[in-house]
């Protein structure tokens, strides 16, 4: 089963001051740090079989949302929508998370990790 990884790479931040963005093909993490320890929150957004799913994080309370990208008619508002929902993120996607964050610093990675195991 030779998968290729697509490691998470960063990404510049324009619209979120202090924000650390890391993305691949199949995620998105944004990182909000207080300080080199403590994190004010984090969303990691997650494309998998046509479906994109967000988890926010913030202040120890996680919540998930299916995004609903909207209509595929041109002349219909095509935001993104949010609908909270109450799944929990598999392990198979998990396991890819850890897989692929490798470039991700290890004190935000070990931050975001212990977090997502409680909705596992």
């Amino acid at each position: 089963m030779g998968h290729n990884l697509d490691p998470m790479q960063k990404v510049e931040v324009f619209n979120r001051p202090n924000g650390l963005w890391f993305r691949n093909l199949e995620f998105d993490l944004v990182i909000f740090p207080l300080n080199d320890k403590s994190v004010e929150r984090f969303e990691l957004t997650v494309r998998h079989r046509g479906h994109t799913m967000q988890i926010q994080w913030a202040n120890g309370h996680i919540d998930s949302y299916h995004v609903d990208q909207g209509e595929y008619d041109p002349n219909r508002n095509m935001s993104p929508l949010l609908k909270k929902v109450n799944h929990s993120l598999q392990h198979e996607t998990f396991s890819k998370f850890m897989k692929v964050s490798s470039e991700i610093p290890e004190n935000w990675r070990n931050f975001v990790f212990t977090e997502l195991k409680k909705i596992l």
